[in-house]
């Protein structure tokens, strides 16, 4: 039996090129590309059928591409792009992607080539990145309204690890932004950097602003929030997951809140305020304090306690009300 498997594979991959190029053709597009498992020799077959064409979605998941051959004219009706563990080289991702011109969705988890991230996609509208960070550029990414940039679940990372992104030019690239997540990988390359006080460019169109993994105990990374605060006078939902570790300038931290009187700011539309795995502690409880008394439209303070802190809900929730509201209807839930 298995001489006569590998005899059936032998004569498949004997046929002349022209008909193989027949078969294929035929087949559906996901399955076309996954030919460049079967061997070797099948691993650059599908790119060498001269009527394919990319449909509107493509995804790709667990697999490797090489480069694509000198009669590579690009993938022009393809909308959307999703690639999981999809492992290439950096030059050819990039020419990958602006190769789509009409390409408006991309979804990048865990590939290693994406570590550094520099888009060229005039109609992307919708990006969303998980895994390693090393640096992020959008070059040419003018429509681009939804960017979501996270670690990878198990991601822990190491002391000095961080590359500084400089949080001016990130944002010079994304004019109409409209809904942002700052996962902890991007959260700390702009830590590591210079953070103004806020942005040269206001983010008008922002409405939805999610912080994830920010300690409140690090000096730097309420800078990192309070510029992006600063900076999107129109947010109208604000959401921060909050993380905790040991830090150097906590006091500090709780200092500037405290201190402050932050009459540059001014959450005038902010409506919702969602605040997950919240303690009591001097910083978080500042910053509350804090959009409490800057928000005169809010209907809704969410809390979510941290897990350890749940026999503390009673204490916790009655000095967060006693807190000023800029909102005398605004509702603080716990």
């Amino acid at each position: 039996m298995t001489r006569n498997k590998a005899s059936t594979s032998d004569r498949i991959s004997n046929l002349p090129t022209e008909i193989i190029e027949n078969i294929l053709l035929r087949l559906p597009l996901r399955d076309t590309v996954k030919t460049c498992v079967l061997s070797k020799s099948w691993n650059e077959k599908w790119k060498t059928v001269p009527q394919i064409v990319f449909d509107e979605l493509l995804r790709l998941s667990h697999c490797h591409t090489t480069s694509p051959p000198s009669t590579f004219k690009g993938f022009k009706r393809l909308v959307t792009l999703e690639l999981q563990e999809v492992d290439t080289e950096i030059n050819i991702f990039e020419s990958f992607i602006s190769s789509c011109p009409l390409l408006e969705h991309l979804t990048l988890i865990n590939c290693p080539s994406t570590e550094n991230i520099d888009l060229d996609a005039p109609n992307l509208k919708y990006l969303y990145f998980e895994g390693p960070l090393n640096s992020v550029r959008f070059r040419n990414t003018p429509v681009l309204a939804s960017v979501t940039i996270k670690a990878a679940e198990d991601f822990v990372p190491e002391p000095g690890e961080f590359q500084p992104a400089d949080m001016i030019e990130v944002f010079r690239g994304l004019p109409v932004i409209e809904d942002l997540f700052v996962g902890y990988n991007l959260l700390m390359s702009f830590a590591a950097g210079n953070i103004p006080d806020r942005l040269p460019a206001t983010l008008e169109f922002l409405k939805t602003l999610v912080l994830s993994k920010i300690c409140f105990g690090s000096l730097r990374e309420v800078s990192c929030a309070l510029c992006l605060i600063r900076s999107s006078p129109n947010s109208q939902k604000l959401k921060v997951e909050l993380n905790y570790g040991a830090t150097a300038d906590e006091n500090a931290a709780v200092e500037f809140l405290e201190t402050q009187d932050f009459l540059d700011i001014s959450l005038k539309k902010v409506r919702e305020v969602e605040m997950l795995t919240f303690d009591d502690s001097k910083p978080v409880m500042a910053f509350a304090k804090l959009l409490l008394g800057k928000s005169p439209l809010l209907e809704t303070m969410h809390i979510q306690l941290k897990k350890n802190r749940s026999t503390k809900r009673f204490k916790i929730l009655k000095e967060v009300i006693r807190f000023r509201r800029a909102s005398s209807t605004a509702e603080i839930i716990c």
